[in-house]
């Protein structure tokens, strides 16, 4: 009998207590919350100081079913479609941020990754020798790399060597040499005139024996 009661109590007992069965994150799940961490997209702008600029993020479409690391900081990240803004980047800098499924059955693995790259700042591209070379690349307020000033001065330098601006060649028409024609009818018109008679002779000749036949 006793032992009766024992069973009885231990049922009781046994189905007094919640029992949840964690369920597993299935594959479609999973798929689901991939494509919301992808979706998830970032905007910058930029705060210029006298030497530099510092850069603010604008995150949008993080929804509430995911969370993101910013792993430059550590900080996490949570939004339900709300744009929020992250401040205090420098340039130049590439943040990862990864992204977690909020839903405790699918926190194992990390569901996403995405990079932010922002653009390196130049300080000197106002300069005074950057003066009329506005357009050229390393006068320009964003480069691909950042660079000492010496670095800038030399290829702006050498930049400026190279395309100096060299006169073009202009053609200079030959104007009619009379001095010649004149020292040259000096020197044969001999020449000339008794070729001109001996010829005009010849021609003549030749008409009047034509005409006699």
């Amino acid at each position: 009998m006793k032992k009766y009661y024992l069973r009885i109590v231990f049922l009781v007992v046994l189905f007094a207590i919640p029992f949840h069965a964690k369920a597993a994150c299935g594959y479609n799940d999973k798929v689901r919350l991939q494509k919301l961490a992808g979706n998830v997209s970032f905007g910058y702008r930029y705060n210029e100081t006298k030497y530099s600029v510092i850069f603010e993020i604008t995150v949008s479409n993080l929804t509430n079913e995911i969370y993101m690391i910013d792993r430059s900081t550590g900080k996490y990240h949570y939004s339900n479609n709300q744009d929020f803004k992250l401040e205090n980047y420098q340039p130049g800098e590439t943040i990862q941020f990864d992204f977690y499924a909020r839903d405790t059955n699918c926190t194992s693995e990390k569901l996403f990754t995405n990079y932010v790259t922002l653009p390196t700042y130049n300080p000197y591209y106002s300069s005074d020798i950057c003066k009329g070379i506005e357009d050229f690349e390393l006068c320009q307020k964003w480069l691909k790399h950042s660079m000492t000033y010496k670095e800038f001065y030399e290829g702006v330098t050498k930049f400026l060597n190279k395309a100096e601006i060299k006169p073009e060649p202009i053609e200079i028409e030959e104007e009619f040499n009379w001095d010649a024609i004149i020292e040259f009818w000096a020197n044969y018109y001999i020449y000339i005139l008794l070729t001109i008679i001996v010829g005009g002779g010849i021609v003549l000749y030749l008409h009047d024996r034509k005409s006699d036949l």
